[in-house]
């Protein structure tokens, strides 16, 4: 890899404001490394090779982390590829491997990035539903948060929306299956959603599945 070809993978941005004492900033534990920036000033890291005046170490790094890991800066998040993801229903592509976090500490990849764990996941004893908890959906369902469900109508890939409902199984009960499919009625009459229906037919399906 040449060193044009290696300062390609990164981007011109502020820093990730990493703390980074023993990894040079050049391993794939460093925020700004891992996300294509620069350490700077921002940083509080410590002999660092992440910067410009280190061209050669950081070029022999990268040369090193793409080898063992062509996908290693791509993102590490990613949505549908055609369709809106207006709820970040991102998931990690890869998925997290927590054994005794319950994907609740910032060291669970996915609950960093803000996305609920997914079928990528092998986590074990998960609490990490993002919004998919029974209390938070129905308060969602029964309050003023209307748009909440509106924005998840928009969200037309089955497949992805499926990925993440189907994980975890939130335990809703029939009554409250059908509070949520007329709540979603009402916001369709009440919306010019054009062609969305269908959707309403598929998150149902997906609620009673989970409920199994």
């Amino acid at each position: 890899m040449s060193e044009e070809e290696s300062d390609q993978v990164f981007e011109e941005g502020p820093s990730k404001k990493c703390n980074c004492k023993n990894s040079k900033c050049i391993k794939l534990y460093c925020e700004c490394y891992q996300n294509k920036v620069f350490c700077d000033n921002n940083c509080h890291c410590h002999n660092c090779f992440n910067n410009s005046s280190n061209a050669k170490q950081r070029q022999k790094a990268m040369q090193y982390t793409l080898e063992k890991n062509p996908s290693a800066f791509q993102p590490k998040i990613t949505t549908s590829d055609s369709k809106p993801d207006p709820l970040n229903f991102g998931k990690h592509n890869k998925g997290c491997q927590c054994k005794k976090s319950g994907c609740m500490k910032k060291y669970c990849e996915c609950f960093q990035a803000k996305v609920p764990c997914s079928d990528q996941c092998k986590c074990i004893e998960c609490r990490n539903y993002g919004f998919l908890t029974k209390e938070h959906f129905i308060r969602a369902t029964r309050g003023d948060e209307d748009d909440f469900l509106y924005q998840l109508l928009l969200t037309k890939d089955q497949d992805h929306l499926q990925s993440v409902l189907s994980y975890k199984k939130p335990l809703f009960e029939q009554k409250e299956i059908e509070d949520v499919s007329n709540q979603i009625k009402k916001i369709i009459s009440s919306n010019e959603t054009g062609p969305i229906d269908p959707i309403l037919d598929v998150f149902i399906k997906l609620l009673k599945n989970a409920s199994d």
